[in-house]
């Protein structure tokens, strides 16, 4: 198993993104999902519910550590996170996966079918062949979750029972191949296309609310021993909308590292939501990347 860490792309046109590995297990990490919703109950009694904004509160705590220098990195990541940055966490730096779902994913489906990788370059120690990994046998290969984006906003957690590829080139990750209810079972939701299948405790996007400027997040023990906490938000980003379904407002430029690949200007801000510089398309059109 790897180690804690977390990665961001400070605010500067050319920029690089910046990796910090934790170099120790971490003491506490505390994952509570949240929601802005309003009830109604009518006169009648009918009860409604309207579902705002989801996200997912995700608390990172090292305690007594006594590296100077990871105290001024930590220090340079917080200034960034208090001037509205995004960066990414993951508890193994081995594990920074996520991708998105092919195809419609239907209640009691036993497996998802995903494309590639879209985070290989959160974390030095992942690479392009970085995949779940499946097991037939207890505890099973490595946890997962699936999510949809917002307002929906739906999750589960599963253990991989087999991870493989398919003759398309994607990945199919089957949560109970044979039926037999050996792991999860099924899922108990509907996912449409471009619903996040990421490491369970992989978490690309996550900024710091207003709340958590200026709090104690980063103190010390007469400069001896140092305790970070950190309280943080996961942007639960809606990847169906961004990418797949609308155009790019403008062809840029072609990338001449990535033959075929052209450089796009979305209608919209990325990289402000998501902390890249840069979308690429293939040149059929099927693929997005962010760097």
């Amino acid at each position: 198993m790897g180690l804690p860490f977390f990665c961001w792309q400070p605010h500067s046109r050319s920029a690089h993104r910046v990796h910090l590995s934790l170099g120790e297990d971490l003491s506490d990490l505390q994952i509570t999902p949240i929601r802005d919703v309003s009830d109604s109950v009518s006169i009648q009694g009918k009860f409604s519910r309207t579902t705002g904004r989801p996200s997912i509160a995700v608390r990172v705590v090292l305690e007594r550590f006594t590296d100077r220098e990871m105290f001024r990195r930590l220090s340079a990541m917080i200034n960034h996170l208090e001037r509205g940055g995004i960066v990414g966490f993951g508890l193994d730096d081995t594990k920074a996966y996520a991708a998105t779902t092919k195809g419609v994913h239907f209640q009691n489906s036993r497996s998802f079918t995903v494309g590639p990788n879209l985070f290989n370059a959160y974390a030095p120690a992942s690479t392009s062949l970085v995949r779940l990994t499946g097991s037939t046998s207890a505890p099973y290969g490595d946890e997962f979750v699936i999510e949809s984006s917002a307002p929906i906003a739906a999750r589960e957690y599963f253990a991989a029972y087999s991870s493989a590829s398919t003759p398309t080139g994607d990945t199919l990750v089957s949560i109970d191949e044979t039926g037999g209810g050996t792991t999860n079972l099924r899922c108990h939701n509907d996912y449409p296309e471009g619903a996040l299948l990421r490491h369970s405790d992989f978490y690309p996007f996550l900024f710091m609310p207003a709340s958590g400027v200026g709090g104690a997040l980063l103190t010390h023990e007469h400069r001896i021993a140092y305790t970070f906490d950190l309280r943080l938000e996961y942007i639960i980003p809606d990847y169906e909308w961004t990418f797949l379904q609308q155009p790019p407002e403008k062809e840029v430029s072609v990338d001449p590292d990535k033959p075929g690949a052209t450089e796009i200007t979305p209608a919209f801000d990325i990289p402000e939501i998501f902390g890249a510089r840069s979308i690429y398309l293939t040149a059929d059109r099927d693929y997005f990347w962010w760097e």
